[in-house]
């Protein structure tokens, strides 16, 4: 998955202005006291302050880069769609911070349209629905469960959930969000995008040193399962950028190599390929 420039805090207040537009539109209330409500206000309150020459602080930007990623989602989101427009809601009103172990459909929408705006992107068939997004691709309809974990030791049980999921509404793989992994509390300094992206793949390895056995297993025993997209993202400040805002993300394709389900294999095979075309 490609990193996310950031342009200018201009840029940011004027895309605050188009998400508020859009929920307008749709009838949708944002409340000031809401997670979306604070996003779009640190986000005009940033490009004000820069507007006054008055520099952003360090502490403000990862915040201020929630705010950035969420706007991005939003945009990205298709309104003449009632499923997208389900998930634009579900942002709306409910939270978008984790509480420890505990997550949110606001949290799980936001990594919907995130999982989905990257399969668009690729001009993949995709949209809204059970498990959380099917698919089409040169053999058929595929599915993706999206989890996004938030405590190292509800792994199995999400994925258990997410196998749950497949099982009902047809196989696929598991979109695992591993953002818990980068919770940096200032913007993390690079050289280059490629450094910063060379950072969260060595977060995603080295989860994988301590879980790719499990992950395995998993798929294994699973009927349903052909594997993992596991992806996690860092807020950095990039010397090769000219902003001094950018995020850098990683993303894995695992799957079980071992499978004598060649048939398995194959499915992983394409959607994997289809991921990686830029």
């Amino acid at each position: 998955m490609q990193s996310e420039v950031f342009l200018s805090y201009d840029t940011l207040g004027e895309k605050s202005a188009l998400v508020r537009t859009l929920y307008k539109n749709l009838k949708f209330t944002i409340n000031a006291s809401s997670d979306l409500g604070r996003y779009l206000k640190a986000a005009e309150t940033a490009a004000e302050l820069v507007s006054n020459n008055i520099q952003i602080s360090s502490d403000l930007r990862v915040p201020i880069s929630k705010a950035m990623r969420m706007i991005n989602l939003i945009l990205e989101a298709n309104p003449e769609q009632p499923e997208d427009v389900m998930l634009l809601w579900r942002i709306a009103k409910n939270s978008l911070e984790a509480g420890g172990s505990k997550t949110s459909i606001g949290i799980d929408a936001a990594w919907e349209l995130d999982m989905l705006t990257h399969l668009r992107l690729r001009r993949i068939p995709a949209w809204i629905a059970e498990p959380d997004i099917k698919m089409t691709l040169e053999f058929g309809e595929y599915s993706i469960a999206c989890k996004k974990l938030h405590v190292r030791n509800g792994l199995l049980n999400l994925i258990s959930d997410g196998c749950g999921q497949l099982k009902q509404h047809g196989v696929g793989i598991i979109g695992l969000n591993l953002d818990l992994l980068a919770k940096n509390a200032e913007p993390l300094e690079f050289t280059s995008f490629q450094e910063g992206e060379a950072y969260a793949q060595l977060l995603i390895e080295k989860f994988l040193a301590d879980y790719r056995h499990e992950l395995h297993d998993k798929i294994r025993e699973s009927n349903v399962l052909d594997g993992f997209i596991l992806s996690t993202s860092c807020c950095t400040k990039i010397a090769d950028s000219k902003s001094d805002l950018d995020i850098c993300t990683a993303s894995r394709y695992l799957n079980y190599p071992g499978s004598q389900d060649y048939t398995s294999l194959y499915r992983f095979s394409v959607f994997s390929n289809a991921m990686k075309a830029r």
